[in-house]
């Protein structure tokens, strides 16, 4: 458990300091570029993406669950990665101009040709990070993010200034993935092989397939909305969608990729030591929605003086799209760790079939919310498809973890208490002259500093979970 919160503990401030950097950066590129820029990169990233999850052929989740690793293993994952990055890199590259063609605009082609190259560099980093994180050694891979972090920023910022437009956001990711795997091969065991091999190809690409498929699917699922949106709207409500999402991120960026970076190595370790994951799922649940229902609650709430003061007045179309997203994650944050959880136990093929079967309700969803021409539809429906995602998903949990419908309730009612007694303690602002006589930073500031009391004092009243884990970790660093 020891190591489990350290490693916890090192990827929340990592991911902090990833977090500190992109709020500036989208604050000074929301100036640089407009929403026109910002719309056809988010669309040719959102193309690039379907790609990025096949790249390693689940190689990167092969190594960390696997529970015999050899090193005829570790050589035929690193042949499939390299076949697969150089495949991949050359069809992103001839596929440019068709999908350019197909968004009526010839930058989708230019961002595509960049981030293509990006395929190159993935053996000569994943394999290496895959087998870092397996070990647990986080700080290593912290060392990585936040310098190819800080190269990001720096690439991208002086690029848009220079007058770049929308290439500086491609030119930076290249530069980032390059910085990225020098710094992680830095850390490189040097008992880890560099040599390609056969021997061992199939067990790789059974497992391999299963997780490509629902990588992809899920991919997908992520980019629907600015696909579907470009193609049936225009790439400027593409842009304000992809703002609305972009400050959804700050909490996928600041505590569930602290999670998700922990949350296979550690239930795969749990599966090999023959644990039961009933309770560390239901535990782990518990402690996710104390912090994202509060969090997504408050973002709805002080989401306008957020847009306005992070991208201006020119994004304030977005500030409807944020109230709904935030809807849609609410919904969906007591399943984010369904993938890790059925990958641990070897179900990843059923990770799979959630994500493909669910896509073409997603899809259809979308296409009618987008005739409408109003991208708050777009956003809404969202919603829908969250709850028809969330059913599915809890009975395949509820089928292999074994839990009851109460003990899964259970685990949840204190966080509802603790997203209550924080909204209800930062909508006593609304309901004074306050937002009248303060400004937008003003309310910001005071807002968060009452929904913080109010989430302190939330989840001191419900005993939640959380408060065990501040007190332990407050103890410790005294």
């Amino acid at each position: 458990m020891a190591t489990l919160r350290k490693s916890i503990l090192i990827n929340f401030v990592q991911n902090y300091g990833i977090i500190v950097l992109q709020f500036i950066a989208s604050i000074i590129l929301a100036r640089l570029l407009s929403p026109a820029d910002m719309g056809i990169y988010s669309v040719a990233a959102t193309l690039i993406s379907l790609a990025q999850v096949v790249r390693d052929f689940g190689v990167g989740q092969y190594i960390i669950q696997e529970s015999s690793l050899t090193n005829n293993r570790i050589r035929s994952a690193f042949t499939i990665s390299v076949i697969s990055s150089v495949i991949l890199a050359a069809t992103s590259a001839s596929l440019c101009n068709i999908a350019a063609d197909f968004y009526r605009e010839p930058g989708v082609r230019n961002v595509m040709l960049v981030l293509s190259v990006n395929f190159l560099l993935v053996p000569f980093g994943q394999i290496t990070a895959a087998h870092l994180q397996r070990d647990m050694k986080f700080g290593a891979l912290a060392t990585a993010k936040i310098g190819s972090a800080i190269i990001h920023f720096g690439t991208s910022i002086s690029l848009a200034y220079f007058g770049f437009s929308y290439m500086s956001l491609a030119y930076a990711s290249l530069a980032g993935a390059l910085s990225n795997t020098m710094i992680t091969n830095f850390y490189r065991p040097k008992n880890l092989p560099w040599s390609m091999g056969f021997s061992d190809i199939r067990r790789v690409i059974n497992f391999g397939s299963f997780s490509v498929l629902s990588n992809l699917a899920n991919a997908l699922a992520r980019g629907v909305a600015d696909l579907v949106v470009g193609r049936m709207i225009n790439m400027h409500a593409v842009g304000l969608f992809s703002r609305a999402n972009g400050l959804i991120e700050i909490f996928n960026q600041g505590v569930m990729n602290a999670l998700w970076a922990v949350a296979l190595p550690h239930f795969s370790q749990a599966v090999r030591d023959g644990e039961d994951l009933k309770n560390d799922f239901l535990k782990s649940t518990c402690l996710i929605t104390g912090i994202a229902w509060p969090f997504f609650g408050v973002l709805a709430i002080l989401a306008e003086p957020l847009v306005i003061i992070l991208y201006g007045n020119k994004w304030i179309d977005c500030v409807p799209l944020v109230k709904w997203i935030c809807l849609y994650f609410f919904i969906i944050a007591p399943f984010y760790l369904f993938g890790s959880i059925l990958t641990a136990i070897g179900e990843v093929k059923k990770v799979m079939w959630i994500e493909i079967c669910s896509l073409p309700v997603q899809f259809s969803i979308y296409i009618f919310a987008s005739k409408s021409g109003d991208i708050a539809y777009v956003a809404m429906s969202g919603v829908f498809y969250s709850i028809v995602k969330a059913i599915i998903i809890y009975y395949v949990l509820r089928r292999h973890l074994l839990f009851k419908n109460v003990e899964f309730l259970s685990s949840l009612i204190q966080s509802f208490g603790a997203a209550v007694f924080t909204i209800l303690c930062l909508s006593i602002i609304y309901l004074t002259d306050i937002p009248k006589e303060i400004n937008s930073f003003q309310l910001i500031l005071v807002g968060g500093f009452v929904a913080t009391i109010g989430w302190l004092a939330g989840i001191y009243l419900t005993k939640h979970p959380i408060g065990i884990e501040l007190v332990t970790l407050i103890g410790k660093r005294k």
